[in-house]
């Protein structure tokens, strides 16, 4: 990471992932949770919900040491989690927290007891992805709902303000040769969106759940914090400023724009549960 952006005792913005299961099946998902929310169960069910006390404690190790600036909830899809609510009120608490972001596909209102913990909160607010394939009717629901708890929201356009999104390559993508990644690396807008993901972090949320979709080998594609000497060894990580395992496999430099969220075909979906 760019040694001027993160400090030893603080890290501006970290993403955090609850789990793989969403409640919808994006073609083109740059954190392969399609990959990891179908199928009929075995080892893939072990990615679609991760255990909340578990990931919490990931939290507090890392808060022991380092403050967080502002951390962003995710998943697949956040609200779909059964321990939602312990989640948000573990990290709510958190005074080494600054501020709270819950990204969200906008397909799930929030049951009444996360609106009364989110309502009148001034150190959380929800970003609804604006998805064209949800619709407008229930984008607005969500919003007539989240106005009348006075809850903050704001909606995404995606990192070009253009609701649009890189094209990904799938779990077939072939590896890139040294000189290739280091160029692209320079240039990589997600580079610095530090992810946690079930005790592991690396540059972005794709970094991190890559190696169990494409199979390629995990060395040095990140930190696993919850092992003796973690916290250490995301210092030395955040302040070392050069690509993962992951970018090798990456190939958002040579990939066009496309619409946001666009949503696999019965027939695609029929294919990747004959593969997971």
């Amino acid at each position: 990471m760019n040694k001027n952006l993160y400090k030893l005792d603080n890290i501006p913005f970290l993403v955090f992932i609850s789990g793989q299961a969403c409640t919808l099946k994006c073609k083109y998902c740059g954190n392969f949770s399609p990959y990891f929310s179908l199928g009929g169960g075995g080892d893939n069910n072990k990615y679609s919900f991760y255990d909340h006390k578990k990931i919490c404690n990931d939290i507090k190790r890392i808060t022991k040491r380092i403050s967080i600036s502002k951390i962003q909830i995710q998943g697949g899809e956040f609200f779909l989690h059964k321990n939602a609510k312990e989640i948000l009120v573990d990290i709510n608490k958190n005074e080494k927290i600054s501020e709270i972001v819950i990204s969200t596909n906008g397909t799930i209102i929030p049951n009444k007891d996360i609106l009364s913990l989110l309502s009148n909160n001034k150190k959380i607010t929800i970003r609804i992805s604006n998805y064209k394939c949800i619709g407008k009717e229930k984008i607005d629901a969500l919003k007539e709902i989240l106005t009348l708890h006075n809850i903050n929201y704001w909606i995404f356009n995606f990192f070009g303000n253009d609701s649009k999104w890189i094209k990904f390559q799938g779990l077939s993508a072939y590896r890139l040769n040294e000189s290739d990644v280091e160029s692209y690396y320079k240039n990589c807008p997600f580079k610095n969106c530090l992810t946690l993901e079930n005790g592991y972090i690396s540059r972005c949320s794709r970094a991190v759940i890559a190696h169990h979709a494409q199979k390629f080998s995990i060395k040095g594609y990140g930190v696993n914090i919850r092992k003796i000497g973690g916290i250490k060894a995301l210092k030395a990580f955040i302040m070392n400023d050069s690509p993962v395992s992951a970018c090798f496999y990456c190939h958002e430099q040579n990939s066009e724009l496309i619409d946001a969220a666009e949503q696999m075909t019965q027939e695609e979906i029929s294919l990747i549960k004959a593969i997971i």
